[in-house]
């Protein structure tokens, strides 16, 4: 909307340090407007419509994003979240898989089950934070997200990082 030359510098500069395909920068305002358009990038790129987010996250305060976001405080009593399907929080501490040997395992079937039974069967995309910010500063079990990740793709979503809070690429 404001052309200016540096902002086209800086995109070149952040897409030459991203690996892979990663080549296209797309800036925006705020996380929620971020990951408000990651919603709809990825239903338009997948042609499907339902997500997969996790309890306990905060994903913004926008329409659309407050229906991503599974925390009571921040929500208001509103329709929201169509098409959208909440997994188990993986907290590996206090969550209901906190005393099993492969936590991983159990949450990331927790994904795979929503998937199978709460949607058609395929899905636009999986969000989480990389580590839950509003959430109480949340560290997944290790191989969480790589299993997850796996899942979402074998059933036609993309995975979309939210790293508004945590940091983009730091984590």
């Amino acid at each position: 909307i404001y052309p200016h030359p540096e902002v086209a510098r800086y995109g070149e500069a952040l897409a030459a340090k991203m690996p892979g395909d990663l080549s296209v920068c797309y800036f925006v305002n705020s996380g929620s407007e971020a990951n408000d358009l990651a919603l709809l990038m990825a239903r338009l790129y997948t042609g499907n419509y339902d997500l997969v987010a996790l309890r306990n996250c905060y994903h913004g305060g926008s329409h659309s994003t407050m229906g991503l976001t599974a925390h009571g405080t921040w929500k208001f009593n509103t329709p929201q979240g169509f098409g959208i399907h909440h997994a188990l929080n993986p907290d590996p501490y206090r969550g209901p898989f906190a005393d099993h040997a492969n936590q991983a395992d159990d949450y990331a079937n927790d994904v795979k089950q929503l998937i199978e039974f709460s949607t058609p069967g395929t899905i636009a995309g999986y969000i989480a934070e990389s580590i839950q910010g509003v959430g109480g500063a949340v560290v997944f079990p290790e191989g969480y997200l790589k299993q997850t990740y796996e899942i979402v793709r074998a059933h036609g979503g993309v995975c979309i990082a939210d790293e508004v809070q945590a940091g983009f690429g730091r984590v």
